[in-house]
């Protein structure tokens, strides 16, 4: 097996057994010997991977999150994204919570909007074809869609998650169909 292979392996294992301390106690009170004790590896094995528990937590995201937005880049899957975005976050609720509580905001901010900003892009591309829409143009309003989502995102993981994903994806189609069609007919081209 190459070393790649064990270095993904090993930090699968790591961010599985944080996942389940969280589950039990917030992220400020679980230590790297835990969860290295809980793999069966010493902490020196956890240091060669990540600087720190914070480390880690972005790798999860980081691995996670790309892995689902990926698999719906193109255009006729962008809601599917998103609530599997939305449903992501719910699944990891206390890891959600805490990291939008307690740490570096701006890192996750950064984060959505790049994950976001890559299942935009191809719906606004895709709904301005037939029209002559600059490139500049479909940049502010990608820019401005996952932005906008970004923060819905956040503001939903703040407020404890209550509303169901199903509900805010299908406003935000709702709105974004409607903006785009009237951008679209509108004299901004």
């Amino acid at each position: 097996m190459s070393s790649l292979v064990i270095s993904k392996m090993t930090k699968e294992l790591f961010a599985t057994s944080l996942k389940k301390y969280m589950k039990r106690k917030p992220l400020n009170k679980i230590t790297i010997q835990e969860i290295s004790q809980d793999c069966g590896l010493n902490r020196r094995t956890f240091y060669r991977h990540f600087s720190d528990i914070y480390d880690l937590v972005g790798w999860i995201y980081q691995t996670e999150i790309e892995n689902h937005i990926s698999q719906y880049i193109d255009f006729p899957h962008w809601k599917d994204a998103l609530l599997d975005l939305f449903n992501y976050f719910l699944f990891n609720k206390e890891i959600s919570h805490f990291i939008v509580k307690f740490s570096d905001h701006k890192y996750l901010e950064d984060f959505l909007y790049g994950a976001i900003l890559k299942f935009v892009q191809p719906v606004i591309q895709k709904e301005s074809y037939p029209l002559a829409l600059s490139q500049h143009k479909k940049e502010f309003l990608s820019n401005f869609y996952a932005l906008s989502f970004t923060s819905i995102l956040i503001q939903w993981i703040n407020k404890g998650m209550e509303e169901s994903p199903d509900e805010i994806v299908e406003n935000i189609s709702l709105i974004l169909k409607g903006s785009i069609n009237r951008i679209l007919d509108s004299d901004y081209l």
